[in-house]
């Protein structure tokens, strides 16, 4: 089985005709029976089309998901696997697809063994969010004072808790998650709903020295420089964003959406040059397959933990797949969105 999509924004299905994937010849690659897969930003954005012309699938009907968790089942000739090794994948290629199937090719370049100690449904989420939780997290020195913008979702969720782990003297979490968030030991959590991050005693005695943007809202750069609570490039501030400013699902489908995007962000950066009170202006870099080792060491060594968005895991039907979705494009989904493929 596998889930389809048979266009870009069309409604997802759960297929029985899926053909088996065969190892290349003279390859590392592995045969995965696919036991859980996670959801991601990039799932909803692949399946909307809106990103089409730098991420889209190789063709149509696609089967999307992304990270898995899974058992190899056959390995190739120089793969280091080997049958009945418990791993995860994530994505290859451009973007998310291929997760929610049964049995999955995987590249070794793409694939570690599982953490020990987590579930299968655990270790899904942790090749993307955690990841990118991970590479924001390596900003951070000891004693530094951090916010976190967004944090009720898979990365913001990590990165409390590995922002704790670097040494962090103040972990602020701006987030409707409050609960979640200041059990994984966020010092201070905020609902922007309800209150202005900026204006905390806790940041205006002392400004923060580092804001994760994960929430991408329109005009937060300008509020962050107005406000005061966080210091300025000379001071050693920076803000961090994961994205396109303002824009969290931005519309590339072709070379002039792409030049556009482009446009704002070096305006922005431009701005924070000439802005002598603004921090150093940076974005989070792509997703290297190469640290997923190390983020295999940090879970085992206790980190952080992965946590669950409310229902997950989701079972492997049509009902199962449309709910992670639409809870995924909910932006709130507060934890990872699983898909069970397998007990």
């Amino acid at each position: 089985q596998a889930g389809h999509v048979e266009g870009l924004g069309d409604v997802l299905h759960v297929a029985d005709d899926h053909p088996r994937p065969k190892i290349r010849p003279r390859s590392d690659d592995v045969i995965v029976r696919v036991l859980a897969t996670s959801l991601a930003p990039g799932d909803v954005r692949v399946l909307s089309g809106r990103t089409s012309w730098v991420q889209s699938p190789p063709s149509v009907p696609y089967i999307p998901g992304s990270d898995i968790c899974g058992v190899v089942v056959e390995a190739g000739a120089k793969s280091t696997f080997k049958e009945g090794d418990e791993i995860i994948a994530m994505f290859e290629g451009k973007g998310p697809w291929d997760g929610l199937v049964e049995l999955k090719r995987c590249k070794a370049t793409h694939t570690v063994r599982k953490p020990k100690g987590m579930t299968p449904v655990e270790a899904c989420t942790l090749p993307s969010s955690a990841l990118t939780a991970m590479r924001a997290a390596d900003l951070v020195k000891k004693g530094d004072r951090v916010v976190i913008l967004g944090a009720g979702g898979g990365v913001g969720l990590s990165l409390v808790q590995l922002c704790k782990h670097r040494g962090a003297s103040l972990v602020v979490a701006s987030t409707q998650a409050a609960g979640l968030a200041a059990d994984l030991g966020a010092d201070l959590v905020v609902d922007y709903t309800r209150q202005d991050w900026t204006a905390l005693p806790e940041l205006r005695d002392a400004p923060a020295d580092i804001v994760f943007d994960l929430a991408l809202e329109p005009d937060t750069w300008d509020v962050v420089c107005k406000s005061g609570a966080v210091k300025n490039r000379e001071a050693g501030g920076k803000y961090v964003s994961s994205g396109a400013p303002g824009d969290p699902h931005p519309k590339v489908q072709n070379p002039v959406d792409m030049l556009g995007l482009m446009g704002k962000i070096v305006k922005l950066m431009l701005r924070a040059q000439l802005n002598p009170s603004a921090p150093a202006y940076t974005m989070l870099e792509g997703l290297e397959q190469r640290d997923l080792g190390r983020l295999v060491d940090l879970a085992e060594a206790g980190a952080f933990r992965p946590c669950l968005a409310k229902g997950s895991p989701l079972p492997f039907t049509k009902e199962g797949i449309v709910q992670g979705y639409e809870q995924q494009a909910s932006r709130h989904p507060r934890g990872k969105v699983v898909i069970q493929i397998a007990p």
